[in-house]
């Protein structure tokens, strides 16, 4: 396999897989090596005119976590940020929900939020910002909290709060400003995987899954994915079953003859078209990734197979 072109102009190098395409210029984060901190950089289409946008350890938020990934939306960066600090001699984590201007630089934090085990997911539907914030209490469940921000006024309002939901790492989906789709990553062991509805602030199930796995939400859906039986399941906001069977790994085979799929790094697509980012492996050598891989799938076809677009290998 061919390495990595380290020269080439469109070398990029980003950290966190975070890249937008804004006024035909790619905004993306990166190490600054003259300030020693991440930065946000942008560089023509072509590969040309690279500029560093800002250093993030100059901003003010920086003591709220730098920028886990950035999303362009009606004319600013949004994202999340972790970070852990001492206070009163005693360790805490936190959670900043980030909004940064890409032309000047100028962050502000939109919500902060202390405790262990936190994560975030952000969806965008017409002017608003929603953003869901979680804390994993183990077997009781999580505290989770969905709140939207009005990008027009700036005003943070709070649509859905429950203690005790079942499951963790939640993402959410926003069907309508009337119902949102709330899809747990993971359930306690020995449950079927399900999503839920939150509609006028109240929680129900909206459909569940056959398979006990890992589930991330698509356009017009969900797909749930057990690794350990190499098998897929896909349905509608609805719940209508679109596939459930194996998933298809004939591609690997284009990349080497002795390598296997790790994990899912991304999933993208709808109910008819999938794209996967794949993290591969040798079996040999577990501790050493090879490379990723892009993969599509058509859902369309009664027995989809993965068709190989990309393969990057890892230095």
């Amino acid at each position: 396999a061919k390495k990595q072109n380290n020269g080439c102009n469109g070398y990029i190098d980003p950290t966190l897989c975070s890249i937008n395409l804004i006024e035909n210029r790619l905004f993306y984060l990166s190490y600054d090596p003259d300030a020693r901190c991440n930065a946000l950089f942008s560089i023509n289409t072509d590969g040309t005119d690279r500029r560093l946008v800002c250093d993030l350890e100059g901003l003010d938020y920086l003591g709220l976590g730098a920028p886990q990934r950035l999303d362009y939306y009606r004319g600013k960066l949004y994202g999340y940020g972790l970070y852990q600090r001492v206070t009163g001699a005693e360790p805490e984590k936190g959670l900043s929900i980030l909004c940064i201007d890409p032309q000047t630089g100028e962050g502000q934090v939109l919500y902060d939020l202390r405790g262990n085990y936190l994560s975030a997911s952000l969806y965008y539907y017409g002017q608003y910002v929603y953003f869901c914030t979680f804390t994993v209490r183990g077997p009781s469940g999580s505290d989770v909290e969905i709140q939207r921000l009005d990008t027009g006024s700036l005003k943070t309002e709070t649509v859905f709060s429950k203690s005790g939901v079942n499951g963790a790492w939640f993402a959410i989906k926003v069907v309508s400003e009337n119902n949102i789709m709330l899809i747990p990553n993971a359930l306690a062991e020995g449950t079927g995987q399900v999503v839920y509805s939150v509609t006028g602030g109240e929680l129900t199930t909206a459909f569940e899954f056959g398979l006990q796995g890992i589930t991330y939400p698509i356009e017009g859906g969900a797909l749930c994915i057990n690794r350990a039986e190499k098998q897929m399941e896909i349905r509608t906001n609805d719940g209508e079953l679109i596939y459930k069977g194996d998933i298809d790994t004939g591609f690997l085979k284009e990349i080497g003859n002795n390598v296997s799929i790790e994990g899912e790094s991304a999933v993208y697509g709808d109910t008819n078209l999938l794209l996967i980012v794949y993290s591969i492996y040798d079996p040999n050598d577990p501790d050493d990734d090879i490379g990723t891989c892009l993969v599509r799938y058509d859902l369309t076809q009664e027995d989809p197979k993965g068709e190989l677009l990309i393969y990057s290998p890892w230095m």
